[in-house]
């Protein structure tokens, strides 16, 4: 990669490096060709399905594309979002006991800066669970009411975790949610102690809708309070979903990198 923009890390060109040569093999060029692609390395024949009797016009040349200059690269990352199918994101927020003072704090601020860099066309709602789950913010555009609502919550009682979870998804379940790409995020800090909802049930319940709705699924577990690692990770496993391991101090800058994944 010879991109010197700030993401590339010398570590990040050492594994595009890696990749292109992985790429560059035998049997990666073999696998492109039946693919139906183009193999990059000039000496290798293209052979079915690219052949003149599916339409292949095998006389093109082989690289016929400049690479694109600064202003034009410039240009469509600045278009990209008005490009791209707008967001859904369901916020699931840990509002129990463990939560309160620091952990509830710095969660606020850092699921409401997430908030904050959304369009007018994303939608975000709010779930918080203690003792129990409840929808505290709706599906809807007017963010701003959304980060009134995660300002306003106190950290008391018990963990409704799972049927937290569950009500995340029945609502991004929405058949109206066809055209957003769509996201739950989810902070934990502990286990499970008052769901009706228990994790089989669950993860059954995550696979069909992320089969089903194209889900992204993101679980940031906070640190320090027993967090159930292993629980965590079944259930992101369930919509093939990461696991965000922090403390609170690191929170803003894992939901940072949770932004730049979008």
């Amino acid at each position: 990669c010879r991109s010197d923009a700030d993401w590339v890390t010398p570590d990040r060109r050492i594994a595009l490096e890696l990749f292109s040569d992985f790429l560059s093999t035998p049997a990666s060029q073999m696998e492109a060709r039946q693919l139906g692609f183009r193999p990059a390395l000039l000496d290798v024949a293209p052979v079915h399905p690219l052949t003149r009797e599916l339409g292949v016009r095998l006389d093109l040349p082989k690289r016929s594309l400049a690479a694109p200059t600064g202003e034009f690269t410039a240009k469509l990352l600045e278009s990209w979002p008005k490009l791209q199918r707008p967001l859904a994101i369901i916020f699931v927020v840990d509002a129990s006991g463990s939560m309160q003072g620091g952990p509830l704090d710095i969660t606020r601020q850092s699921i409401g800066g997430l908030i904050s860099r959304l369009s007018d066309t994303d939608l975000t709602a709010l779930i918080s669970f203690s003792t129990n789950a409840q929808e505290v913010s709706p599906l809807s555009s007017k963010h701003q009411e959304t980060i009134q609502k995660l300002n306003s919550l106190e950290a008391a009682g018990g963990s409704a975790f799972y049927d937290a979870v569950n009500m995340g998804i029945q609502l991004i379940n929405q058949e109206d949610l066809k055209k957003f790409r769509k996201n739950l995020i989810v902070v934990v800090d502990g286990p499970d102690r008052n769901s009706s909802t228990n994790l089989p049930l669950l993860t059954s319940a995550i696979n069909n809708t992320a089969t089903r709705r194209d889900l992204n699924l993101t679980i940031i577990g906070i640190t320090g309070q027993g967090l159930e690692q292993t629980v965590i990770s079944e259930i992101a496993q369930a919509a093939g979903g990461t696991v965000k391991t922090t403390s609170p101090a690191a929170l803003n800058e894992t939901c940072e990198e949770i932004w730049k994944s979008m």
